[in-house]
């Protein structure tokens, strides 16, 4: 985040003699009434990692004061638990979806959907005939082709600019050999059709990206890479796998993450902003009668417009 955007980490640690008791991360990002605090940019989120109730009291005070000694226009924080009060007006615009797993894929494809479950099978049939093949990117030009077929999905089917390459480019760079990120692509005909963008931490294996090309509609080689993505966390012992942030408008997409046997939980959004200002929607609802117009404008404008606009969407 501060390398790809600037963005300036505030993060703030509890220490109790030698040890750390609770940590709270924090970036400075750039807003259009000036800067304010975030716990995670963008679509993601954080708990905050403590001891116990008193230690994160403590770090809740603490960034209230900072908030108001350094005059930033707004904080906010998403997270999975429920804070006591104090203050931050609470909403909830997004949810999650999570699914757990078990010692064997067998238990896990239980969880899905019945008539899904058919479809995945077929899929992997009609891939084998057809000679699709599953695998790691393998260099920039693989990432560069995922990121057009990223930015279409964004673009035609939420109406919205998402990250610039140079941050999939740096995520790329900087974990591709540690198996803490890892990217994969389905090919069909020496074209790429799909690919997606995984996560794999604190036994969570996390589905941050995933996109299609239009030539495949019922997103077979995504859902397939899905399924390649769920067995490696059963083999390496991961206990959830986390579909990510929806916001709550998001119908269709919640559906997809539920076909997977995902549960839908919700995530607290804390601020110091006044909530009624229209903070309270999720920001995939938020002027979505302009934003359609988005799917007119040419790819290459909007890949641009990625670039130049993305880190004001913090």
């Amino acid at each position: 985040m501060q390398e790809v955007y600037g963005f300036r980490p505030l993060h703030i640690a509890v220490v109790e003699g030698a040890n750390i008791v609770g940590v709270l991360p924090l970036f400075q990002v750039p807003g259009l009434a000036g800067k304010k605090i975030v716990n995670i940019p963008f679509g993601f989120y954080a708990d905050p990692l403590v001891a116990n109730p008193s230690t994160l009291a403590f770090l809740i005070d603490h960034l209230k004061n900072y908030f108001k000694a350094e005059n930033f226009t707004g904080v906010q924080i998403k997270t999975e638990e429920q804070w006591p009060e104090n203050n931050f007006y609470k909403t909830q615009p997004n949810v999650i979806s999570r699914l757990e797993l078990a010692p064997s894929y067998e238990e896990v494809e239980v969880k899905f959907k019945k008539r899904f479950k058919q479809s995945l099978k077929q899929y992997a049939r009609e891939a084998q005939e057809s000679g699709m093949v599953l695998r790691e990117m393998k260099d920039e030009k693989d990432l560069r082709v995922f990121y057009q077929l990223l930015s279409s999905v964004y673009k035609d089917r939420f109406f919205s600019l998402c990250q610039p390459y140079s941050f999939y480019r740096a995520l790329w760079q900087e974990f591709k050999e540690t198996g803490e990120v890892k990217f994969l692509i389905a090919e069909k005909d020496g074209k790429i059709i799909g690919g997606t963008v995984w996560l794999f931490w604190n036994q969570e294996a996390y589905y941050a990206w995933g996109a299609s090309s239009k030539t495949d509609k019922e997103m077979k080689g995504l859902s397939l890479l899905l399924v390649e993505m769920i067995k490696k966390a059963v083999r390496e012992g991961y206990k959830t796998v986390n579909f990510g942030i929806s916001g709550a408008s998001m119908e269709g997409l919640i559906f997809f993450k539920e076909r997977w046997g995902a549960q839908t939980l919700p995530i607290y959004c804390y601020q110091l902003t006044d909530a009624s200002s229209g903070n309270s929607k999720d920001i995939y609802s938020q002027k979505l009668g302009i934003r359609k117009i988005l799917k007119y404008v040419p790819l290459k404008v909007v890949t641009t417009a990625n670039q130049l606009l993305a880190r004001y969407f913090a």
